[in-house]
């Protein structure tokens, strides 16, 4: 991938919400990276991504890997900074869910929904951190933006809005990490200039 072409990395990005947001990035001219434990599908929305070029020079690159497996995420990350020299946002999109009354669902799916939903994030940003610090930018779009905007972001849509909103050219303030901060702060538009 070219250094001088924005570069965003996916996690879930062969479906829902990543592959949206994919999209949207691709049809702005990004390069993208998407992540996924699904080999099948990740092939199938890599050569869709493809397909949606607006340049020949733009890049799609698609990765096997399960989140929940922080070795197999930091191996991504390491081969997308690799073929990349680094993303400029990281959208943290993979994600479970097991729909059930509390007392019917056994402990592992919570388990299992912890280790994908929350820890996968945090590997994945933890992988993703030190190619950023090196570049001396990077924005981090949290998966779970409810659980983590008290923390780390405001956001200005809601998740629900957010492939409506790439459809439609609306604006989504992402969260943007400062090198030498350990803070996250709110930041310009992802389809805007970049800071």
């Amino acid at each position: 991938m070219a250094t001088h072409q924005r570069h965003a990395l996916i996690t879930g990005g062969s479906s829902g919400i990543g592959l949206g947001i994919a999209t949207g990035l691709i049809a702005r001219g990004w390069n993208v990276t998407i992540v996924a434990r699904d080999k099948t599908r990740l092939a199938q929305a890599a050569a869709q991504l493809s397909e949606q070029r607006v340049s020949p020079q733009q890049q799609v690159l698609s990765l096997v890997a399960d989140v929940a497996e922080r070795a197999a995420i930091e191996a991504a990350v390491n081969e997308a900074v690799a073929r990349s020299d680094g993303p400029d946002m990281l959208v943290t999109s993979a994600g479970i869910c097991e729909p059930g009354r509390v007392e019917d669902l056994p402990v592992e799916v919570f388990e299992q929904t912890i280790r994908t939903n929350y820890l996968g994030s945090l590997y994945a940003v933890l992988a993703c951190l030190p190619a950023m610090r090196s570049r001396g930018h990077g924005r981090i779009m949290p998966r779970r933006w409810s659980n983590w905007r008290s923390t780390y972001a405001r956001w200005s849509r809601s998740a629900p809005s957010v492939v409506g909103g790439l459809n439609s050219g609306s604006e989504l303030t992402p969260a943007l990490w400062s090198p030498g901060s350990s803070a996250i702060r709110n930041s310009s538009t992802i389809f805007g200039e970049t800071p």
